[in-house]
């Protein structure tokens, strides 16, 4: 699946924290649960200012892809939000911040499968 599409099942989660264990094992769980997508709902760990976060992003995008899955995450409080002001949006209103890995802005709207 391409990011451009819409997921056919996901899988929840929250609260990664930028820990790479934690996001291997959800991509796992995504594909024990046959999820295309998983939706990462708060403290993702975006934090490209810092060797750390920077190693995550490299990690979720490796993972994303040995699975097959589109990672999807809305911000919490735990995130650069300085960075992610600017970072330019694509023509759909999200933001790719790594390969399969886009973050959806504060007040974005979309509609998934109707």
């Amino acid at each position: 699946m391409n990011a451009t599409m819409e997921p056919s099942r996901l899988l929840v989660a929250g609260d990664v924290h930028g820990n790479v264990g934690w996001f291997r094992r959800l991509c796992d769980l995504a594909v024990q649960h046959e999820c295309d997508a998983v939706l990462q709902l708060g403290d993702f760990g975006y934090w490209p200012h810092a060797p750390d976060g920077l190693r995550f992003l490299k990690h979720v995008s490796h993972h994303a892809a040995r699975v097959g899955v589109d990672v999807y995450w809305i911000d919490g409080n735990h995130e650069n939000h300085v960075a992610l002001r600017d970072l330019p949006r694509r023509a759909d209103g999200l933001v790719a911040v790594a390969s399969r890995c886009l973050y959806i802005p504060r007040g974005h709207r979309w509609t998934w499968s109707g």
